[in-house]
């Protein structure tokens, strides 16, 4: 019966120290009361999927938002350059106005053609003006002309003094020649060569003005442009426009990045906004320091997790 006792006593003993533990082992109770004192956030932990997209896509949400940055500054240089191209054309020109324009080759071809044509006459004139200088400076003092009409009247003048000397034939030879002579000027004398001059350039006046007229109308009704600018100016024009329309392309081909590289970048914050309302304590800063408190807060409470399954598991 003592030895009963003694074993019953021996068992009880075992079963304290199995429950409550000693110096070397820990105790059940303990050891349940440990697991019972583990704590994890338990909503962050159901949205594994949400920080697993985070975690994933991190440092491309970064390179993301740093491409935006680079873009924007890039869009903002675009838009000067377009400003500074728009006002070099003309203060009447816009941004619709480059998109607008088209068929560069024949307005370049336009202006070239006139520019070639002014050009031909500036050189025309030059030459006819010089042959007018020289000739006026050797033209005679008295005119070819004028000197004839006088012999011519001379002439029959002297007859009709023979004629009242009783100089018969002489009279009416001289009278002969000075009637010839007075009647036949236009046909002795050589048309003045100054004339001549004088008629092809108002000629090519009439046509240098006339070109130079539509011209200034082609830059006025079709370009739009002040029509007092040279072929030269205006073809340079035509390379700034040029210049314009790519800057815009490029523009409108930057704005399109930004826009796509945004949906991915709402994305990434609503998702952080959406595990920030799960911290124990709500974050108020960026959204990459929001994320690093994320993820701490994730990892410690998977932890946790893990650490307590491990304990129930022993239990069972």
């Amino acid at each position: 019966m003592n030895r009963f006792l003694e074993k019953q006593e021996e068992f009880k003993n075992s079963n304290n120290e199995l429950q409550q533990g000693n110096e070397k082992e820990t105790g059940i109770a303990q050891i349940q009361n440990e697991i019972d004192t583990i704590t994890y956030n338990d909503d962050l932990l159901n949205n594994d999927e949400k920080f697993q997209y985070l975690t994933n896509n991190f440092e491309h949400y970064k390179h993301l938002l740093q491409s935006n940055k680079e873009d924007e500054r890039k869009t903002e240089s675009l838009i000067f350059q377009i400003s500074e191209n728009i006002k070099q054309i003309s203060s009447n020109w816009n941004e619709n106005n480059i998109t607008s324009f088209s068929d560069i080759v024949t307005h370049k071809n336009k202006i070239q053609n006139s520019k070639t044509e002014l050009k031909e006459s500036e050189k025309k004139k030059v030459v006819l003006e010089a042959d007018y200088k020289a000739l006026k400076t050797r033209e005679s003092r008295i005119n070819s002309d004028k000197l004839i009409l006088i012999i011519g009247i001379a002439l029959t003048s002297a007859g009709l003094v023979a004629l009242l000397f009783q100089l018969i034939w002489l009279g009416i030879t001289l009278i002969i020649i000075g009637l010839l002579l007075i009647l036949a000027k236009k046909y002795i004398v050589k048309e003045n060569p100054l004339t001549e001059i004088e008629i092809q350039l108002s000629e090519i006046k009439s046509k240098e003005e006339s070109v130079k007229q539509e011209y200034e109308n082609y830059l006025t009704h079709v370009l739009n442009i002040d029509k007092s600018l040279t072929p030269e100016s205006v073809l340079e024009l035509f390379g700034i426009i040029e210049q314009a329309k790519r800057n815009m392309n490029d523009k409108k081909e930057i704005i399109n990045n930004i826009k796509q590289r945004a949906e991915t970048i709402k994305n990434f914050e609503e998702k952080i906004d959406s595990l920030n309302a799960y911290l124990t304590k709500v974050s108020n800063e960026n959204i990459e320091d929001t994320f690093y408190k994320i993820k701490s807060q994730f990892e410690e409470s998977d932890k946790h997790f893990r650490r307590k399954t491990r304990g129930i598991q022993k239990f069972k």
